[in-house]
């Protein structure tokens, strides 16, 4: 028996040594070590034993043994401290094996899209491998009206793009505009204007304006691109492209390929095409013919000619790549017809001259692959022959049903036609040729195509030109082609939606002229083909339902429109077709299925019947791009509903149909919120609504809450309550919808990321949705019905029936019937109801509308406007009093009525006899007006003239104000509003009311006639006077008798650089000044010579009225209608006329809410009321606005810091309360507050001091306010030091993008004593930091952070300290653990 080492368990030599171990370890008796491996038995060595081969098992379990036994030998001769390194590597070595398998399992489903791991994608990104992002759109609109400007022909068109070039982002891509094409469908005409470079065209990159036949614009649509540069080098009429073709169509699957012929390149073939990268690549449109396995082509394709190689097919319409092509001026020409005959044939065809439509018979031959150039022989593909005109194509027959297939086919193109010609006045390409019977390239004739081709060489001078000469150069020589499959010719109506798929396509080729980015009839997904046959698609079937008067099918050969997966076609973006279709006819289906669900499924809103649908999709196909994407499309079909006006809830449906079949809007990304948020919804009257239902749907995260794994979420929620709802989400990605449970059908969504941003301390948002939901009308309870007429005066002669019930549910239903010009009081409760007004003069007039009782509502009056009544104009003569006068066609009347005090009470008197007060637009009619009054002792009478707003008289029915006979000096008051005769003036005009005249005194005349209104003002509405789109200023001036002196001549020379430095900008500026009362010295202006004259007739005198002043500024721009509006407002004292204290405070804080925006200006050195006044202008002030000013030499600075502000300039704002120093260095310059070092204005800002009437300083040091005013262009380091003990407080603000500061953070109560130094920065950042060094021994000791309008902090981060300290805890009592257990291991083995 064999006998083996006791050590490294190999087989002994025969004198009993190891062969691997020395002969020392073998001496010794074996028998032990043999009795192991035998299993017990003790071998009997008295004999020698022939040595036994091992198996390849026995090798192996010996080797392991031996590794076993050097391990276990290794492991004993260590050390403890060279076991606990061996340890912890082991562990390390671990632990990284784990680290990477769970990097790389996340690397996998963050970039297959299972998870969403936003570390790891970071991390990701760091090494290029990111989630692959589509390429950046450059497509670009401005809906709406974007230009002022009129645009009536095409240079204005190209003139208001350019002007529109920085809206759109652009910079020169619009420097080289022409015009590619016009169209006028309705009331709008549509400019497509081709981007060009150095004279060349950019590939695909146009800008489409629109306007309405006013010239008004409606709006800008564009994918143009700033060209970067462009390389041309290279003579492109003599290079070789023969290689680069080759490789080409090799590449791409055409099969055997022979006898390539490419076309001359001319210069109208060369095209600037911009690649992602916005480079210019000179490149040229090429037109090759070859032959291949289905016979003879031609082909268009791309070519960058500087590196010589093909870019891509622009138009992908080759036969084995694509069943439904659509063949362009290049691809395939009109010669592949051929045209000719031998001498013993004729050639006929079938002609619609009414339209222009051609048809031939291919015979059951491939039309398209015929040969492309004409050699004078007969091909395959010439048109049927047929010997009389009775004959039908294709038969003998004459009857029309039977198998006359070239006749039905020419009539279904006839109902085509029709549909485009009658309804947007759009035959298409002019000419349309069809063929029928046509094998369409492989496919056995089961198909059909459409597209344009070139007819520009025809053989045959005995054929007709087909040309069409109305297309432009872009199609010159062209015409439309539809090639007719066998099937489909056999039976055309009732293939009737294919036929009009196929025309579709050469509108929309016409009209967009879609290109191609990728080969993506080989790969890739085609979204330009998709949407290019999804339109096809739409169209085909509202032909079909145009054509029958009824409903379409909405299925499309295969392609199930109404439900496409259930033939394997995609019903969304992301899915899979049936693989049997390439991208573009796989997909067609999410375009098609999209316009059929805007027709058939409201969702959130309401459906577009076959009309608009129609309507809108062929006005969106004006405006698209020819590099069209999804995201696109439904951005320009929104565009256009729009644009046609469509309502709101329309456009939901619009929206929603887009979001069903995942076409979404990027631009409209998931919002973070905190898992807590709360949901809160306005209604159309912007109050909290309490009667919607909340859907969510979505994906909640699982696997340790990290988004590892997701699974589904819906939830619905019924609120009945205005209070905020608290969603309480798991942490996900969601839609929340609402939905308005009054209507049911009204809905709005928002994308959110539930969070949990409360842990990052991160304030959390509300999801608020601003709706249309809820009552027309919000009031509180027993409310007034105003109920207005056609011409808007409260009308006399209506029935009101109430219908509801109140808030504990009891019913109520009353009549109102209003025989009176008054406004009825309701005694309506709480609770909700309906009404129905009913006109009595005219019964089929009435107004329906909802009304919610709440004791919340802002306002207890009811206006109803109605078309109740008769126009202004519009009378009887039953409704003329006895003795009236007539003049021109117009009569009079003068009423001298005692109960009548008001101008407004004469006019509406006259209107409740259907009449008005008289407008003397003439000085015959003046003339014979005051001619009238000669039998009247009267002191005045009022006529139809009212000032709408400071010298901005109008015509009481809106007639254009053109003629005056005002007075000398008249008008000459802003408080004397109303024209009229006055008895000092004979037949000129007075400014002024009827006062304290007596009822004998009064009169007022009342006119009756048609008239023309004024279609640029609005009745009853005072005329918006500025003069600025963007600001109006009023400058509210001090003029008491304390401004004697220099103080007035100061504030004299400040308010003209105040007024130039504002004029410089969009603005307008008027002129207040008060003393005892107030005066409006000048009206908003513009001239700055005419503004400073009225500045130099400034004088002092009088006590100080801040009330009044604020009056006439408030009064003023209560008629502008700029985007801002200011009021400046200086004064050098306290009021001690009008209002004082809080009530002055209250009253500017409600000129402040209606969105005034207040600055003041106060110089108060000497005045005994110092810091009163100082905190009564602050007060006054908008927050952050209010300036001091140390004497009325520096009044010029800070009147120009004020204007700089509002011409735009941002500045940061900086409040210090307390007994320190403060010190601001940049670029060389410094301001300090030291007394020693006083600096108080340098360029980049100004240092202010202010009363401090804080408690917590001493009264030794000085503890005044310091204001500094930082101009927001860069970072400031700010230096405080404490100068005594006392309690500061700190508050920055920052303005947003209108001038305004909205965002101040504040830190209060921070302890200083005089060794304290505090260092920060003044910087727009996300957060504010204050470092504190409380003993200033240059190590700070406290930090506060204070992030947007939040209140300063203390940062802790001793909890890093404590962490840090459990951690290292932790890991000690394991290794503890971990060489205890070892220890006890080794002991049990021992024993």
């Amino acid at each position: 028996m064999a006998k083996f080492c006791g050590k490294c368990g190999s087989q002994l030599n025969e004198d009993g040594s190891c062969p691997k171990c020395n002969a020392a370890q073998n001496t010794g008796d074996n028998n032990e070590i043999n009795k192991r491996e035998t299993g017990g038995a003790v071998p009997n060595n008295s004999a020698p034993e022939k040595p036994v081969k091992l198996t390849h098992k026995e090798k192996k379990t010996a080797k392991k043994v031996e590794r076993k036994r050097r391990k276990k030998e290794k492991r004993a001769a260590m050390s403890f401290g060279q076991k606990t390194k061996h340890f912890f590597l082991k562990l390390l070595a671990l632990f990284l094996a784990l680290a990477i398998l769970a990097g790389s399992v996340s690397c996998a489903l963050v970039y297959f899209d299972i998870a969403d791991i936003p570390f790891i994608e970071k991390v990701m990104g760091l090494f290029g491998y990111e989630k692959e992002e589509p390429e950046e759109s450059h497509f670009a609109s401005i809906p709406g009206k974007f230009t002022d400007e009129k645009i009536t022909n095409a240079d204005e068109a190209i003139k208001a793009a350019q002007n529109a070039a920085s809206q759109l982002g652009l910079q020169t891509a619009t420097d080289e505009l022409t015009l590619l094409k016009e169209d006028t469908v309705g009331e709008l005409t549509y400019y497509r204007l081709q981007q060009n470079y150095q004279g060349i065209p950019v590939y695909g990159k146009t800008i489409v304006v629109v306007a309405d036949k006013k010239g008004e614009a409606k709006d800008l649509t564009s994918n143009a691109v700033d060209i970067k540069s462009v390389e041309r080098n290279v003579d492109y009429k003599n290079i070789d492209l023969t290689t680069a073709v080759e490789k080409y169509l090799n590449d791409n699957g055409f099969q055997t390929v022979s006898n390539i012929t490419i076309q001359e390149i001319t210069e109208s073939d060369l095209v600037i095409y911009a690649d992602a990268k916005e480079e210019g690549v000179f490149s040229a449109i090429i037109t090759l013919n070859f032959e291949h396995k289905y016979g003879k082509t031609a082909l268009s394709l791309l070519v960058d000619l500087e590196k010589q190689v093909v870019l891509f097919n622009p138009n992908t319409i080759y036969a084995e790549s694509a069943k439904c092509y659509g063949p362009t001026k290049e691809d395939g020409s009109f010669n592949g017809l051929k045209l000719t005959s031998d001498n013993n044939e004729t050639t006929f065809y079938m002609k619609d001259t009414d339209r222009n439509i051609f048809m031939y018979d291919a015979q059951g031959n491939t039309f398209f692959n015929a040969e492309p150039y004409g050699d004078g022989s007969v091909s395959n593909s010439i048109p049927q022959q047929v010997t009389s005109r009775d004959e039908y194509f294709g038969n003998d027959s004459t009857t029309e049903d039977s198998q006359g297939r070239g006749f039905q086919c020419m009539r279904v193109l006839t109902v085509c036609y029709d549909y485009y010609e009658s309804l947007y006045a759009e035959a298409g390409i002019g000419t349309i040729i069809g063929v029928f019977d046509d094998q369409c390239s492989g496919y056995n004739g089961n198909n059909a195509g459409g597209g344009i081709l070139s007819i520009s060489s025809i053989i045959r001078g005995d054929l007709p030109d087909f040309s069409d000469p109305n297309l432009g150069k872009r199609f010159d020589g062209c015409a439309g082609l539809i090639t007719i499959g066998t099937t489909f010719s056999q039976n055309a109506f009732d293939s009737l939606d294919l036929f009009g798929h196929e025309y579709t396509h050469f509108i929309t080729r016409k009209n967009v002229d879609w290109t191609s980015q990728t080969d993506s009839d080989i790969e890739g997904n085609d979204q330009i083909g998709a949407i290019n046959e999804g339109y096809s698609d739409i169209f085909g079937e509202l032909i079909e339902g145009f054509y029958y008067n009824r409903e379409p099918d909405w299925e499309n050969g295969s392609r199930i429109i109404h439900d496409p997966a259930s033939n394997g076609y995609a019903d969304t973006v992301s899915s899979k077709n049936n693989g049997t279709e390439d991208y573009a006819h796989g997909h067609s289906t999410v375009v098609s299925h999209a316009a059929y669900l805007m027709h058939t499924s409201p969702g959130e809103g309401e459906i577009l019947d076959i009309g608009a649908l129609s309507e809108l999709w062929y006005h969106t196909m004006m405006i698209l791009p020819s590099d069209c994407s999804f995201e696109t499309l439904r951005h320009c079909v929104i565009n256009t509903a729009s644009r046609l006006n469509y309502s709101e809830q329309r456009i939901r449906c619009i929206e929603a149909a887009f979001d069903e079949v995942g076409i979404t809007d990027s631009n409209n990304p998931a919002i973070k919120y905190d898992q807590g948020t709360e949901v809160i919804v306005f209604d159309k009257n912007n109050l909290a609504y309490d009667d919607y239902t909340i859907v969510i749907e979505g994906k909640k995260f699982t696997g340790l809450k990290t988004g590892l794994f997701k699974e589904d979420y819906n939830d619905d929620i019924i609120v009945n309550s205005a209070a905020p709802y608290e969603l309480n989400l798991p942490k996900g990605d969601y839609t929340i919808t609402i939905i308005d449970n009054l209507s049911g059908n009204k809905t709005y969504s928002k994308s959110i990321e539930a969070r949990n941003l409360k842990k990052k301390n991160i304030k959390p948002e509300s999801i608020m949705f601003k709706t249309a939901f809820g009552f027309d009308y919000s009031v509180n309870a027993s409310p007034e019905l105003q109920v207005r007429d056609v011409n808007e005066s409260l009308y006399d002669n209506y029935t009101a029936t109430i219908k509801g019930k109140n808030e504990s549910g009891t019913a109520y239903t009353k009549t109102v019937t209003v025989d009176k010009p008054e406004a009825p009081a309701l005694d309506l409760e709480t609770g909700k109801y309906s009404f129905l007004l009913t006109d009595n003069a005219d019964k089929s007039k009435t107004k329906s509308f909802s009304v919610r009782v709440r004791p919340d509502a802002p306002t207890s009056v009811i206006q109803i406007k109605t078309a109740f009544g008769k126009p202004y104009g519009e009378f009887d003569k039953s409704d003329l009093p006895s003795g009236v006068r007539e003049f021109n066609g117009h009569y009079y009347y003068i009423y001298n009525v005692p109960e009548i005090t008001t101008w407004e009470q004469a006019q509406e008197y006259c209107r409740s006899r259907n009449g008005y007060l008289a407008t003397l637009t003439t000085r015959e009619e003046n003339s014979f007006a005051y001619s009238l009054l000669n039998s009247f002792n009267v002191a005045g009478a009022y006529f139809g003239l009212r000032d709408a707003g400071y010298n901005n008289w109008q015509w009481v029915n809106n007639e254009t104000f053109s003629y005056s006979n005002w007075a000398y000096g008249e008008p000459n008051s802003y408080s004397e509003p109303y024209g009229m005769f006055h008895e000092q003036y004979v037949e000129t005009w007075n400014d002024g009311d009827f006062g304290n005249y007596t009822s004998e005194d009064r009169a007022f005349i009342c006119e009756w006639g048609a008239y023309e209104v004024n279609s640029e003002q609005v009745p009853e509405t005072p005329t918006q006077r500025t003069t600025s789109g963007e600001r109006d200023v009023v400058l509210c001036l001090d003029m008491s008798g304390s401004m004697a002196g220099n103080k007035l001549q100061q504030t004299k020379e400040a308010s003209i650089k105040f007024i130039n430095t504002v004029l410089q900008e969009d603005a307008s500026i008027a002129i207040v000044t008060y003393d005892d009362s107030a005066r409006v010295l000048s009206d908003f202006s513009t001239n700055a010579e005419e503004l400073i004259s009225k500045i130099n007739e400034i004088s002092d005198g009088g006590s100080t009225n801040i009330e009044d002043g604020l009056v006439k500024s408030y009064d003023l721009l209560n008629y502008s209608n700029a985007k801002k509006q200011i009021i400046v407002l200086m004064s050098d004292g306290e009021p001690n006329e009008g209002k004082v204290g809080e009530e002055l405070i209250s009253y500017a804080d409600s000129i402040k809410n209606e969105g005034v925006y207040i600055y003041t200006l106060g110089f108060f050195g000497g005045y005994s009321g110092q810091s009163a006044a100082q905190t009564l202008m602050e007060r006054i002030a908008s927050e952050g606005c209010h300036y001091e000013v140390s004497d009325a030499d520096s009044l010029v600075f800070f009147f120009g810091d004020i204007a700089d502000t509002i011409n735009g300039q941002e500045y940061i704002y900086i409040r210090i309360a307390c007994p320190v120093d403060v010190k601001v260095s940049y670029n060389g310059e410094t301001l300090n507050s030291n007394e020693e070092n006083l600096s108080t204005r340098t360029s980049f800002g100004s240092l202010t001091f202010e009363e401090n009437t804080s408690e917590y300083s001493e009264d030794d040091v000085d503890d005044r306010v310091k204001v500094l005013r930082l101009k927001a262009d860069d970072d400031y380091d700010i230096s405080i030091e404490g100068t005594g003990r006392g309690r500061m407080n700190y508050t920055i603000g920052f303005m947003d993008e209108n001038g305004e500061y909205s965002d101040f953070r504040k830190f209060t109560n921070i302890k200083i004593r005089k060794s304290t130094v505090i260092d920060t920065v003044a910087a727009k950042s996300k957060n504010t930091i204050l470092n504190v060094d409380e003993d200033g021994d240059g190590k700070y000791d406290l930090k506060y952070k204070a992030g947007a309008n939040e209140r300063g902090k203390i940062v802790d981060y001793s909890y890093i300290f404590y962490i840090a300290f459990v951690v290292i805890g932790l890991t000690a009592v394991l290794i503890v653990f971990l060489v205890v257990r070892k220890k006890m291991k080794t002991r049990k083995r021992s024993v």
